[in-house]
């Protein structure tokens, strides 16, 4: 689906409605994504914390860690 409406929005002419229309439905799927994702996250913290006894938290240098180039993208990824 985005990527139907990221066609449309590259052969939509600027400064037409057309492209205006494809601009706001792109918004929103990119929001519904980021919802999405977002409730997975939730979800999942959930619960790891009803299931979990100790919880231990690790501080990461993840600037550094997304210098590898190999990684890079799962770690920005990543919530």
């Amino acid at each position: 689906m985005l990527a139907k409406d990221q066609m449309k929005l590259a052969k939509a002419p600027k400064g037409t409605v057309t492209r205006a229309k494809a601009l706001n439905m792109g918004e929103h799927i990119h929001e519904r994504i980021s919802n999405k994702h977002e409730d997975f996250v939730q979800k999942v913290s959930l619960n790891l914390v009803r299931t979990s006894d100790l919880m231990t938290f690790e501080d990461l240098n993840v600037k550094g860690m997304t210098k590898n180039h190999c990684l890079a993208k799962n770690i920005a990824d990543a919530s």
